[in-house]
């Protein structure tokens, strides 16, 4: 199914569609609306705690980086 206009689930979630390449293998993802995110924040900011599909190693990325349209 293709989506013409997306809804109000895309503004809560907006790293759909992201691409993101793991730091340790390499490997190339993009992130889906069925993936879930933990956001988690810290002296320096807040920041997505996402597992590569393919090395299981965690990537963190800064929201402000997803969060851009």
């Amino acid at each position: 199914m293709k989506i013409i206009k997306s809804g109000t689930t895309r503004r809560n979630k907006p790293w759909i569609g992201k691409k993101i390449e793991c730091d340790a293998c390499g490997c190339k993802f993009q992130l889906e609306a069925s993936d879930r995110l933990r956001v988690e924040s810290d002296r320096d900011g807040s920041y997505y705690r996402i597992k590569c599909p393919d090395c299981k190693s965690e990537q963190l990325i800064d929201t402000n980086v997803l969060d851009k349209k």
